[in-house]
């Protein structure tokens, strides 16, 4: 395919496409950009027009709160926290572990055999 030049109408059809947050990518052919499918494993480049097919849906980014600092933030990984947020966690070998002992329910309490209840 012959490269085309790049419209007013294709501007305007990326634009929407990052307002929609679909994922963009560079054309292999022609290096222009190309926009994948949120429903369907296709995608079409809007410098050469090709439309090619791929072997699964591509992941869209989805919306989520940070559940520390409760602001919105865009990921394709299902993370709890934002990037900011995660950056002040402390590394996994230094964070406190909760260990559980055997008898006890989650508030900690003693369970009723402990206490002398019903065995």
């Amino acid at each position: 395919m012959s490269k085309r030049p790049i419209d007013n109408r294709t501007l305007s059809i990326v634009a929407q496409a990052q307002r929609e947050h679909f994922t963009i990518t560079g054309c292999a052919h022609c290096g222009g950009p190309e926009i994948h499918s949120q429903a369907s494993p296709l995608k079409k480049s809007m410098g050469c027009g090709a439309s090619t097919e791929q072997a699964h849906v591509t992941v869209a980014s989805r919306r989520r709160q940070c559940k520390r600092c409760k602001r919105f933030f865009r990921t394709t990984v299902e993370y709890l926290t934002c990037a900011g947020c995660r950056g002040k966690l402390k590394a996994p070998e230094d964070a406190p572990k909760v260990i559980r002992k055997v008898g006890q329910n989650r508030l900690n309490l003693p369970s009723n055999a402990a206490v002398g209840g019903v065995a």
